[in-house]
């Protein structure tokens, strides 16, 4: 019971900083191009669907995570 604790906070941790990670990445890679006008708005969507995403997946973690150990 304590492993299963210990693993899901490891995964939360994980599926926070995978996704910034990429994010970060990302912005570095389209910021260092000459022509980023046209990439611009391609970045942003992508960041806010990966902001959507990781936040939806932290709190439905933490849901279970509480949900789990109120059990």
């Amino acid at each position: 019971m304590d492993k299963t604790i210990t693993w899901r906070i490891i995964l939360l941790i994980l599926s926070v900083i995978i996704p910034l990670g990429v994010i970060l990445a990302a912005y570095v890679f389209i910021s260092n191009r000459k022509n980023k006008q046209s990439t611009k708005k391609w970045i942003d969507i992508g960041c806010a669907i990966s902001f959507i995403y990781t936040t939806a997946k932290v709190i439905f973690l933490i849901i279970d995570l509480r949900h789990f150990v109120l059990l």
